[in-house]
C-alpha cells in the first residue's frame, strides 16, 4: 500500500487497512469456500504507540483497525498490518498477509 497519511505528533489517530479487494480475489482463486481474518496485528516503527483500544480482528467485512498517536515532526513512518486468514477450503489454514502505510507526522 504505499498511501501517506499526514498526523501531527499530539494526536490520537486511527488507520483503517481494508482487505475486502484483495478478499475478494482470493475466493476467486479458491473457487469455493469462505475466508476468515481470524488475526490482525499492527508492527509500528519505534515512535510510534498502539493504542489498548485497537481491536484484535476485524470488523467482520474486512476492515481492520489502528488507534494510535505518537511520534516526531517531520518523520515518515512505516505501520505494518499482519493478517491471519483461514480459507476454508484449503489445508493447511491460517496463512499471513502483510500491508504497509506510511505515517508523516507532522504539525498541523
Amino acid at each position: 500500500m504505499s498511501t501517506i497519511i499526514s498526523k501531527d505528533p499530539n494526536n490520537k489517530w486511527f488507520l483503517v487497512v481494508d482487505w475486502s479487494e484483495w478478499m475478494a480475489g482470493k475466493l476467486d482463486e479458491i473457487g469455493s469456500g469462505t475466508i476468515d481474518i481470524t488475526g490482525s496485528q499492527w508492527i509500528l516503527e519505534t515512535g510510534l504507540t498502539q493504542d489498548n483500544a485497537t481491536p484484535l480482528t476485524d470488523d467482520g467485512e474486512y476492515r481492520c483497525f489502528l488507534y494510535g498517536s505518537g511520534g516526531v515532526d517531520g518523520t515518515l513512518y512505516s505501520v505494518l498490518n499482519r493478517i491471519t486468514y483461514d480459507p476454508s477450503a484449503l489445508t493447511p489454514n491460517d496463512f499471513t498477509e502483510d500491508r504497509t502505510i506510511k505515517v508523516r507526522v507532522q504539525n498541523k
